[in-house]
């Protein structure tokens, strides 16, 4: 990583995967959470966060999680024959703290169910989420539905080997391997257009074979952990609370291109992002891109399709008149997508993933004066969820070579 720009240079490259590089600037108005080797750790305000696996600076949308407290939500009592039981405070829970839950069924033949409601709307994708652990009962089923939602949206998983066995049609099930057993287990479903119930259930299970109704030992159980309700088509970073619901602000991280001079030469300059995409499943979100200041009107960015079909595409715009390019298909969600660009007064021309590189006919593109990562230039809007880990900054106009080099 270069630490300083001082001209001329052969090209800047920003190392983002375990610190904060030089000459970047981050912002966010909330703590957030971060997984490293497979245990959680919360990061303050306006601190960035790195992960490791899938590697990189994590940036993320707001969002607020609608369960509270998100530990310790169901009371304490002694599983018997006729009660299910529950024992806060059982375990360590994935942040390190003795802090898991046990959801212990009862020795009786009934549905050991542990629910609970919260407050939702109507017409919006809603995503549900749980971190389990097997403690004597290996598998689990996590449901989200009841009045509220057309269908009950349900799917079983196996905490011994962490799979899924079985969903509803049309689930999007997920589940995401921490460490020491530890896995996050998650379920979404889409609210009716009237009022009703908003309903998660967490049902622990003996063996693969599905049946609702099972006879426990007071003894066997599951452990869970940080229950998260959220309207969004995908669970962000957990999102602690106590007494209320909590938001997590966006992430923002951005470049002061004016930092660089001689990077924009007169016939054009080079960039490269490798990234990841956490899920495919959110639209129109914008993954990198450079502007003057905060004008619409003249920016270039890298956006996702709008009806997620797994694709991106270049725009530009020059004297408020926008060009797009043509698709090009992404990677699955946490592999690695690399995007080069060769930005030239004549327009840009752009690879992503060993496709042919691509033209974007806009003539008379301007020096820009800010680079972001994550979200549209020009504003705090349309951010996406994922993981950045190399930005590559070179002066000049790139060969169509370097252009397939960098986007292997």
């Amino acid at each position: 990583m270069i630490s300083r720009w001082q001209p001329p240079r052969s090209g800047l490259i920003s190392n983002l995967t375990a610190a904060l590089p030089p000459l970047w600037e981050f912002s966010r108005s909330s703590s957030g959470t971060q997984g490293q080797s497979g245990v959680l750790s919360t990061v303050g305000n306006n601190v960035a966060r790195f992960e490791t696996s899938p590697a990189g600076y994590l940036n993320e949308p707001q969002a607020t999680n609608l369960y509270f407290p998100s530990v310790n939500w169901v009371p304490n009592a002694t599983a018997s024959s006729s009660v299910d039981g529950a024992v806060q405070n059982a375990a360590t829970a994935p942040d390190g703290t003795m802090t898991a839950e046990k959801l212990i069924p009862g020795s009786f033949n009934g549905v050991h169910q542990f629910y609970r409601s919260f407050a939702g709307a109507i017409n919006t994708i809603y995503e549900a989420s749980v971190y389990a652990k097997a403690a004597g009962w290996n598998y689990v089923h996590l449901i989200l539905g009841n009045s509220s939602f057309a269908v009950d949206q349900a799917v079983q998983f196996n905490l011994s080997n962490g799979t899924i066995l079985s969903q509803s049609a049309n689930s999007t099930g997920a589940i995401e391997q921490l460490g020491n057993g530890w896995y996050r287990l998650s379920v979404q479903n889409t609210s009716l257009g009237v009022a009703g119930n908003y309903v998660v259930s967490i049902l622990p299970q003996p063996n693969t074979v599905y049946s609702p109704v099972q006879t426990g030992d007071a003894v066997s159980g599951t452990l869970v952990w940080g229950e998260q309700a959220q309207a969004n088509s995908f669970p962000t970073s957990y999102i602690a609370t106590t007494t209320a619901a909590a938001t997590q602000a966006a992430d923002n991280l951005t470049l002061d291109l004016t930092q660089l001079p001689n990077l924009q030469t007169p016939t054009g300059y080079g960039v490269a992002l490798e990234f990841s995409i956490i899920n495919n499943n959110q639209p129109s979100v914008v993954f990198f891109g450079a502007s003057i200041d905060t004008d619409a009107n003249n920016t270039w960015y890298l956006r996702n399709s709008t009806i997620n079909d797994n694709t991106a595409r270049a725009t530009s715009w020059v004297a408020g008149t926008a060009n797009s390019s043509v698709y090009l298909p992404l990677r699955a969600a946490q592999l690695t997508n690399r995007a080069a660009f060769s930005v030239t007064p004549a327009g840009i021309r752009w690879v992503l993933n060993s496709s042919a590189v691509t033209d974007l006919n806009m003539a008379g593109q301007p020096v820009m004066t800010n680079m972001v990562v994550g979200r549209m230039p020009w504003n705090t809007l349309h951010v996406a969820a994922m993981h950045a880990t190399t930005v590559t900054l070179i002066p000049g106009p790139q060969s169509d070579a370097w252009l397939s080099g960098m986007a292997y």
